[in-house]
């Protein structure tokens, strides 16, 4: 990661969003949130809403590069399998798929 940031690739400006699903799903796909998830419906479960599953994640290509991955708070859409963490990259998860929890 250092080499990249000395290289050239880094990320010094992120803007964030009213919730905090459509900023989440914005930084892992780095789209904007009006194309990926504006609308923070990712806690209902018949939601279409969540990152787009044709796009890549940041940790799908950590993954393939060797490096481990690793999320809490998911909240970027849990409507199917194919919508959770694990199966968009990440090794492990450990915290909750939706927002608006009790801590």
């Amino acid at each position: 990661m250092n080499a990249l940031a000395m290289g050239g690739v880094r990320l010094e400006r992120h803007y964030v969003y009213k919730y905090c699903s459509p900023t989440t799903c914005s930084f892992l796909t780095g789209r904007l949130a009006v194309h990926v998830n504006q609308d923070n419906a990712c806690n209902d479960a018949f939601s279409t809403s969540g990152a787009d599953l044709r796009m890549t994640m940041p940790p799908a290509k950590l993954k393939a590069a060797g490096f481990e991955t690793a999320v809490g708070k998911w909240h970027c859409g849990a409507r199917s399998p194919s919508n959770l963490p694990i199966n968009r990259g990440f090794d492990h998860h450990l915290g909750f798929l939706k927002g608006g929890e009790d801590h």
